[in-house]
């Protein structure tokens, strides 16, 4: 599964952090270190397996934990508009 960016979001990062904000809402996000990390490979275009590879690479958790967590914090992206499942 890919992922894209709704166009009418703006992204900055800082110090690892992100803030994403939807123009058409006016609604903002903030998005810690991990947050950050996977929204850089949905930016990147990772699908949803490569995403899972990276954050098993990167971080010391489960792969069960990376499928459970990953699904909150996409379908919490989707469901409020910023990210869309391209398939």
């Amino acid at each position: 599964m890919n992922y894209t960016i709704d166009s009418n979001v703006i992204y900055v990062e800082m110090d690892g952090q992100s803030i994403l904000l939807n123009m058409e809402s006016s609604q903002y996000y903030a998005l810690d270190q991990v947050g950050t990390f996977i929204w850089n490979l949905m930016k990147d275009g990772r699908t949803l397996n490569e995403m899972e590879q990276e954050i098993l690479l990167a971080y010391d958790i489960t792969e069960q934990q990376v499928k459970n967590d990953l699904k909150i914090y996409i379908d919490e992206l989707s469901r409020v508009g910023i990210i869309k499942d391209q398939n």
